[in-house]
């Protein structure tokens, strides 16, 4: 068996199912932690030696920046208003 492989399913084994979290969301243990980070260093290891690199964009933008890329019908969008009024969207 792989190492990655190996290593969700040990998540997966762990995964406890928690009412109170929001729709498509967990929260993670610290045990569960330690195993993803495995399990995300080995996939970026093996993306590093095929040459990728990292990309890291924020998890909230200006509305206008998002729609721009991807438009008024995208299903993934979500409008955030702060306390000041200014629209921003995940």
């Amino acid at each position: 068996m792989s190492p990655l492989k190996e290593v969700i399913d040990r998540i997966h084994g762990q995964v406890a199912k928690i009412e109170d979290d929001l729709k498509g969301t967990r929260d993670f243990a610290k045990e569960q932690m330690t195993m993803r980070k495995k399990a995300f260093s080995i996939i970026e290891d093996v993306f590093e030696r095929h040459g990728a690199t990292a990309l890291d964009t924020p998890v909230f933008e200006l509305r206008d920046t998002l729609m721009g890329k991807y438009g008024e019908d995208s299903k993934l969008i979500y409008d955030l208003v702060d306390q000041g009024g200014e629209l921003s969207s995940l």
